[in-house]
């Protein structure tokens, strides 16, 4: 998910799920830890972002 975000750039949680082809839960579940563990940032808009 982290490289195909990096591919795609800040995307929406559905916009995530649709591009690694996962279910939309799921993917909130992951990137809620990912934000927890400062791997991700959320950025204005609440698209996610990974930090640089």
């Amino acid at each position: 998910m982290i490289e195909q975000l990096q591919k795609i750039g800040p995307s929406s949680i559905r916009g995530i799920a649709r591009a690694v082809e996962r279910d939309v839960k799921r993917v909130h579940e992951d990137t809620s830890a990912l934000l927890e563990w400062g791997i991700f940032e959320q950025i204005g808009d609440g698209k996610k972002s990974r930090p640089l």
